[in-house]
């Protein structure tokens, strides 16, 4: 079953399968950067707050 699924019928099936393994990995990456971005906006909020109240006092 999966030799047949490799075979391409279609010179465009290959083409496909290649765009849905991107867009799945894209995808993928996307939300673990989005989750990153996250994480380091929300530190380098903290280290804005807390450096000038330090340097405040």
């Amino acid at each position: 079953m999966a030799f047949k699924w490799f075979a391409p019928r279609s010179p465009l099936e290959p083409v496909l399968a290649v765009f849905i393994a991107v867009a799945t990995i894209h995808g993928a990456l996307n939300r673990v950067m989005r989750r990153i971005a996250l994480r380091s906006k929300q530190s380098a909020r903290c280290r804005l707050v807390m450096v000038p109240a330090k340097t405040s006092r």
